[in-house]
């Protein structure tokens, strides 16, 4: 059974409007009654956009891990905008964060080699605060072989 190309670029729409507005990415049983879909059309078409590198999935396949620059789950990486807090999954996806959605943000972000934190400001698109350096423990070549763990 092949999900229409419209119906999954529906459901990409409505992950990213989560993640958006809430912070998270809907459930399996809200991304079917939203769309109108059985769990099965749900989960087809899900596969469809992890198999597109659109979102990553949990483990299970299940539900959405990842939707760049959004993580479902706590990183070292948090965003604080509009009232909500977003986890990012890297240090490049907190600063994707505030660009997709377009306003100022708080980030609060802890260093790696030695866990200590920092906070930047987004405002007016520019980032402020203390510099730092941002390493990238793989190349981007390498990135979408496991992206999760990247």
């Amino acid at each position: 059974m092949a999900v229409p190309e419209a119906t999954i670029w529906r459901l990409r729409h409505l992950i990213y409007q989560a993640f958006a507005g809430a912070g998270h990415p809907p459930d399996l049983a809200q991304m079917a009654t939203t769309l109108h879909l059985s769990e099965d059309e749900t989960l087809e078409a899900l596969r469809t956009l992890g198999d597109m590198h659109s979102v990553f999935l949990t483990g299970d396949g299940r539900g959405v891990l990842m939707a760049n620059p959004f993580s479902a789950v706590p990183t070292p990486f948090r965003v604080s905008a509009n009232g909500v807090d977003y986890w990012a999954n890297c240090a490049w996806d907190m600063l994707g964060v505030p660009a997709a959605l377009g306003g100022e943000a708080t980030i609060h972000a802890t260093y790696a080699a030695d866990d200590t934190t920092t906070e930047l400001q987004v405002i007016d698109g520019h980032v402020e605060g203390a510099p730092g350096i941002v390493h990238f423990q793989q190349p981007f070549r390498a990135w979408y072989d496991d992206l999760p763990h990247t």
